[in-house]
C-alpha cells in the first residue's frame, strides 16, 4: 500500500513540473483561425500574374468590378475632377465616393489603375513573406454590396479576406504604408475585388 501511495505522489510531482503545451498548440488569433489556406495559393497566382503583367490571367482572377476609392483620384486630372464634383455635391459626394463611384469595372481597373498601383517596389515585394499579412475581413463585407460583387442576400454566406503588402517600412517617426488587396471567396475560387491603402 505504501508503495502505491508513493507512486501516486511521485506521479503528481512529475505532472506538476511537466512542461506546458507546445507553442504550436497555442490558440491562434481569430483572423488566422478564419483564414482559408487556399488564399495563400491564390495570392501566389495573383502576384505572379501581376509581376508578368498577364492581363488575361488577372481578369480571370478578378471579380467583375473592383472597389477602389483611391482609383477615383490617383492622377492630377482625376483629383481635380473629383474636387469639382465634391464642390458641386457637398451633401452627397462623400457617400457616392464610398458607394457607387468606387465600384470600377475590372477591365478599367487593370487597364488604367493597376500601372499606378503596382509600381516596381510593390512588384518586388509581392512574394516576400516578410512584407505580407493575410487576414480575414468579415467585418467589412457590407462595403462590398453591389450588383457586380456581393448581392444583399449573399452577404451572410460570403467570405472576405485581405492581403496587406507593406510597401513603406515603418521607421522611427514614420508609420509606414500598406497596400490592401481584398479577395472574395466564390465557387470559382478566390477573386480579387478591392484595393485600398493603409494609412
Amino acid at each position: 500500500m505504501r508503495s502505491v501511495i508513493l507512486s501516486l505522489v511521485g506521479a503528481v510531482v512529475l505532472l506538476r513540473h511537466a512542461p506546458g503545451p507546445l507553442p504550436a498548440s497555442r490558440p491562434k488569433p481569430p483572423a488566422e483561425l478564419a483564414l482559408d489556406p487556399a488564399l495563400r495559393r491564390a495570392w501566389q497566382t495573383f502576384a505572379q500574374a501581376v509581376r508578368k503583367n498577364d492581363l488575361a490571367a488577372l481578369r480571370k482572377l478578378s471579380a467583375s468590378c473592383i472597389t477602389c476609392t483611391d482609383c477615383l483620384r490617383n492622377t492630377g486630372v482625376e483629383e481635380k475632377a473629383f474636387d469639382r464634383y465634391m464642390d458641386q455635391h457637398p451633401d452627397t459626394g462623400f457617400d457616392r465616393l464610398y458607394g457607387p463611384m468606387s465600384f470600377i469595372p475590372a477591365e478599367t481597373f487593370w487597364r488604367q489603375d493597376s500601372p499606378l498601383i503596382f509600381d516596381a517596389k510593390a512588384k518586388a515585394r509581392l512574394l516576400n513573406p516578410a512584407k505580407l499579412t493575410f487576414i480575414a475581413s468579415e467585418q467589412n463585407k457590407a462595403g462590398y454590396v453591389a450588383p457586380c460583387l456581393i448581392k444583399p442576400a449573399e452577404v451572410a454566406s460570403t467570405h472576405l479576406y485581405e492581403v496587406l503588402l507593406t510597401t513603406i517600412d515603418p521607421s522611427r517617426g514614420e508609420e509606414g504604408m500598406q497596400k490592401a488587396f481584398a479577395f472574395i471567396k466564390t465557387k470559382q475560387g478566390f477573386k480579387f475585388c478591392a484595393y485600398s491603402t493603409i494609412p
